[in-house]
């Protein structure tokens, strides 16, 4: 967990909300076990790990730019999750992103459904259709 996490989240109006947590994973299908796959199954996975943080929060900002309202942003190796605008999440990310230690889960809606990113512990960033993660009946 980044240190102070929840300070830092309420500090951005932010509060860490169960809902948001419980959401999470029933998008998942009711368990974190997608999450693993996410890295290994999507194309267009970056390494981040030689970016700087300007650099990582531009890659970020373009991955949520056709996100329309809120995402939810989750630290799943902490069971934290919240929802904020991703412009919120990118002026504060050095504090709720650090490289080696955490898992950050964002869920964000656009015209074309509900996309995922996941920029894991290894630095690596991933985005792709939610739908392309979990299989709906």
């Amino acid at each position: 967990m980044p240190p102070r996490l929840t300070a830092t989240l309420e500090s951005i109006g932010a509060a860490p909300d169960l809902g948001a947590y419980e959401e999470l994973l029933a998008l998942l299908g009711g368990t974190l076990a997608p999450l693993a796959g996410v890295l290994r199954q999507t194309s267009g996975v970056v390494d981040v790990s030689e970016m700087t943080l300007p650099e990582t929060c531009a890659l970020l900002r373009a991955e949520l730019g056709d996100v329309e309202g809120q995402v939810l942003a989750a630290w799943p190796g902490d069971g934290v999750a919240v929802r904020l605008a991703p412009e919120r999440l990118l002026e504060r990310f050095d504090d709720l992103w650090y490289p080696a230690m955490d898992d950050l889960v964002l869920v964000g809606t656009t015209g074309e459904g509900r996309k995922l990113v996941v920029l894991d512990h290894e630095e690596r960033l991933a985005s792709t259709p939610l739908s392309a993660v979990v299989d709906r009946p």
